[in-house]
């Protein structure tokens, strides 16, 4: 293999249980059809922040799943964190998302998609809640 070209892994379609370490980012860059993607792992570094990488240019991406190994201490922010467009599934686990960004998120991808329908499950929070 040439690692100055890694090589396109063209029919990988999901990818669970990935542990968010430096190399993830050059990983999804090989994987631009992933449609099922699950981060499982430390999300945030050690000042709170959330260590999320960019996801935006996986354009076949429908499913997220993230779940981090602990609930921080902090509430966390998605003011950074960019979506794909197809987006339709976002299952988020232990990552003291306020709510209410939540849903501000949420109803900025519906904006900019509006066919989107986007489904978040929130387990600390209860069920199911659909938007």
């Amino acid at each position: 293999m040439d690692h100055n070209h890694p090589s396109i892994l063209e029919n990988l379609r999901t990818i669970a249980n990935l542990n968010p370490c430096r190399s993830i980012q050059d990983l999804l860059a090989r994987t631009p059809y992933l449609t099922k993607l699950g981060i499982c792992g430390h999300l945030f570094s050690d000042s709170e922040n959330l260590m999320f990488p960019n996801l935006e240019f996986l354009r076949y991406l429908e499913t997220l799943k993230l779940r981090n190994n602990y609930l921080p201490r902090y509430p966390a922010t998605l003011r950074e964190v960019k979506f794909p467009a197809n987006i339709n599934r976002l299952t988020l686990k232990y990552i003291g998302i306020k709510w209410e960004e939540i849903l501000e998120s949420v109803r900025k991808i519906k904006k900019e998609h509006n066919w989107l329908k986007v489904l978040i499950r929130r387990y600390q929070q209860g069920p199911c809640v659909e938007v």
